[in-house]
């Protein structure tokens, strides 16, 4: 997305899958069980903490796209020429990644492809389905092939991600509640957010 008109397009992808997932989670959110799920603020929820912070600082330290090939930067007040339009599409995207992302991505990764990998690796009768497969359920195949496809979906930053999303996955399957996960990846996202807007790197965004 080099060009000029392109780079204006992309503004606007991003917001529609924003909106896309919100309108998701407010519509069938309630449906599904590992949302519905309690809420606990304990060890484990302070242990997501942790590992999210991890995983963001590794990002950092890492800084896979520091070349800038992988994607354009986000730079609204350069393309737009406008620093209200600048901190508006800011906050759309801190927002956005920091809410709704971490929802989508582990429900995708951590809910359905692992669970999925689950039920064909295990050989346990009982798994008839991905559905049957309980978040407390550790196999070590489901793991490494779930967070592999997560790697290769991220290109040239298939490190950053398959740790990170090892990390979010280990942090659901050791107390068996999707919570966990989600709320470690939000603080990693968090974590990134904030050191882009303090440092101006943006080619984490």
């Amino acid at each position: 997305m080099r060009s000029p008109l392109m780079r204006l397009v992309r503004y606007r992808i991003k917001l529609l899958r924003y909106l896309e997932t919100l309108v998701f989670l407010l519509l069938l959110g309630p449906l599904l069980p590992e949302l519905a799920a309690p809420f606990y603020a304990d060890w484990g929820m302070a242990e997501a903490c942790l590992l999210g912070f991890l995983a963001g600082l590794i990002t950092i330290f890492l800084n896979e796209n520091k070349s800038l090939d992988m994607r354009t930067p986000w730079y609204p007040y350069l393309d737009f020429n406008s620093t209200f339009y600048g901190h508006m599409w800011d906050a759309v995207r801190v927002a956005g990644g920091s809410l709704l992302v971490p929802f989508e991505e582990e429900l995708f990764y951590h809910s359905w492809m692992y669970r999925y990998f689950c039920s064909r690796l295990s050989g346990k009768e009982q798994h008839q389905s991905l559905l049957d497969v309980p978040f407390s359920e550790c196999n070590w195949g489901a793991l490494i092939a779930t967070n592999g496809f997560m790697a290769i979906y991220n290109g040239k930053e298939w490190r950053s991600s398959g740790l990170s999303g090892l990390f979010s996955n280990w942090v659901i399957v050791r107390r068996g509640r999707f919570m966990d996960g989600v709320f470690a990846h939000a603080i990693r996202n968090i974590t990134i957010n904030i050191w882009v807007l303090v440092t101006d790197q943006r080619q984490f965004w």
